[in-house]
């Protein structure tokens, strides 16, 4: 729930989505899509390179609602100008504990001046099937590409996003046979807005 480009403070702000895609049908999880797009508040702050043009640190979270101990530390670097064509870009690393969930990401965009534009996202996410309560083992794995559009109007930032999950795992929980995974994507869309504090002296 942010752009490749950092913005130096402290952020807060709100993400919503709406999920589509097959529901689950068996076990558990009756009635589950595969996964959910954000729903949620963020609180981020961002270090930015005074000698490095477009150097920057960004540690945020993300904590779902109603789910507030699935919360989600994530950790941005955005890269130097000269090192990718004078572009927005970066990468990080997000995760949710409580799932033994990483994902691994990187972004790439190419904002005006006063930030506002296009960007993607491209993430592996690595952990757990997120579908199947049931289903103990490692190694399971989904691409999470988005893109998304922000406005930038003073210190308030707006996004319109899109971002699919499409599951890479097609392995059934163990001591099930004859099973067929189809069902292991979802697609979400949604807005965010973000709120940049005034910068620390």
């Amino acid at each position: 729930m942010h752009s490749p480009r950092i913005d130096g403070g402290l952020t807060t702000g709100a993400a919503a989505s709406y999920t589509a895609g097959p529901r689950r049908t068996r076990g558990d999880n009756t009635g589950m899509a595969y996964a959910y797009g954000p729903l949620g508040v963020n609180v981020g702050y961002g270090w930015t390179s005074d000698r490095i043009e477009g150097f920057g640190v960004r540690i945020g979270i993300h904590v779902p609602v109603p789910l507030v101990v699935a919360a989600q530390p994530d950790l941005y670097v955005q890269l130097p100008g000269p090192a990718v064509l004078g572009l927005d870009a970066g990468v990080g690393m997000a995760s949710v504990p409580a799932h033994a969930t990483v994902m691994p990401y990187a972004q790439l965009g190419a904002l005006r001046a006063s930030g506002s534009g296009f960007y993607a996202t491209y993430g592996f996410l690595i952990g757990p099937d997120p579908s199947n309560a049931n289903y103990s083992g490692r190694g399971s794995g989904a691409d999470v590409p988005g893109i998304a559009f922000q406005k930038v109007n003073g210190r308030t930032t707006t996004r319109a996003f899109a971002i699919a999950i499409i599951g890479r795992d097609r392995r059934c929980p163990a001591g099930v046979t004859n099973c067929v995974r189809r069902d292991n994507w979802a697609v979400a869309s949604g807005m965010a807005v973000e709120f940049r504090h005034r910068r620390r002296p």
